[in-house]
């Protein structure tokens, strides 16, 4: 079973992310993601399997993140994670992925997200590309 806890930046320190620069982009985003929006980390078996939340830009938008280990129960956190999402009222939930990352594109089509336009030159801090996909409250 997986659970959750509140979000603290010093859980990004006991796993080894998945993603593609994940080291990176926890280290860049550490000291004020937990201050923002609701974020969460989830506990299997006792261990920290990854962190995530919701950034809310306004009423209608918000930005999904994750950062998840290599060593996550795939299919329980999908379900977990499609639940979660399910629940939110903000009718249009989005996340940024890298160009290259490509078990970070299947991970968010799994989750109900979908390619949104061509991708984004220059979309992330570090100028990178990304691919930006979007997922609509069942509601809207």
């Amino acid at each position: 079973m997986i659970a959750f806890i509140p979000f603290h930046p010093d859980h990004f320190r006991e796993f080894e992310p998945a993603e593609r620069n994940g080291r990176e982009k926890q280290a860049r985003v550490a000291s004020w993601i937990g201050e923002i929006g609701a974020s969460f980390t989830g506990l299997y078996e006792g261990r920290i399997v990854g962190c995530g939340g919701i950034i809310p830009v306004h009423e209608y938008r918000a930005v999904c993140w994750t950062s998840v280990s290599a060593e996550v129960p795939v299919a329980r956190a999908l379900r977990v994670l499609r639940a979660y999402l399910d629940l939110q009222t903000i009718p249009r939930l989005e996340t940024p992925v890298d160009e290259d990352d490509a078990p970070c594109h299947r991970w968010v089509r799994a989750l109900g997200f979908r390619p949104e336009g061509p991708v984004q030159p220059f979309f992330n801090a570090d100028g990178s590309s990304a691919q930006v996909y979007v997922r609509y409250h069942h509601g809207a």
